[in-house]
């Protein structure tokens, strides 16, 4: 018998995350360590080797999932926050850029489906996507002496982008976030 508490779901239950759909997502290094970086000023954050491979791996993403388009995307000292936008499932010749389609992809709330709670993760989810995310650059880290150093946290937060006016506070929140990091900390070094 497991005395472990029992971790809550933090995936909206009525949501089929394999479905068309765009999302703002945060990803966080584990202990809040800064590996990536640091803030030089309140528009400027300095990337190192591994902040940079975090960045070209999630721009890369729709080389291995044609049927994504990216948004904004900052990369922070110690977690990043990204607009990913999954559209439907194309053959790997037809990647999603050719397809006519209007972004973001908005939610259809009228089905309350649950979906995929026991079962494999769906191809092309988003859970698959931020997975092999996550270990594309945890797999560059542990080759390049960040190993031992460098862990995500466990999981990643989403938050479903149901319209144009969540769209737009998503981006203004990416645009900010390096002046609300300059404003709280500064240049400070951990």
């Amino acid at each position: 018998m497991s005395y472990l508490p029992k971790r809550r779901n933090i995936r909206n239950p009525y949501h089929d995350y394999g479905q068309p759909c765009s999302y703002f997502i945060t990803i966080d290094i584990r202990l809040g360590q800064c590996l990536f970086g640091k803030a030089k000023s309140e528009t400027e954050i300095e990337l190192n080797p591994l902040g940079q491979v975090a960045k070209n791996q999630w721009q890369s993403i729709p080389i291995h999932f044609p049927h994504v388009l990216l948004g904004k995307l900052i990369v922070m000292p110690n977690h990043i926050h990204g607009i990913i936008h999954i559209g439907p499932q194309t053959e790997p010749d037809e990647p999603i850029q050719n397809a006519n389609i209007k972004l973001p992809f908005i939610v259809d709330h009228s089905s309350n489906a649950i979906s995929n709670q026991f079962g494999p993760l769906e191809k092309g989810s988003l859970a698959v996507i931020m997975g092999q995310y996550k270990a594309s650059v945890t797999r560059w880290a542990n080759n390049n002496r960040f190993g031992g150093l460098f862990d995500w946290h466990d999981r990643f937060y989403d938050r479903i982008i149901i319209d144009k006016d969540a769209l737009m506070a998503a981006e203004k929140y990416i645009e900010q976030n390096p002046e609300k990091w300059w404003a709280k900390y500064g240049n400070k070094q951990w």
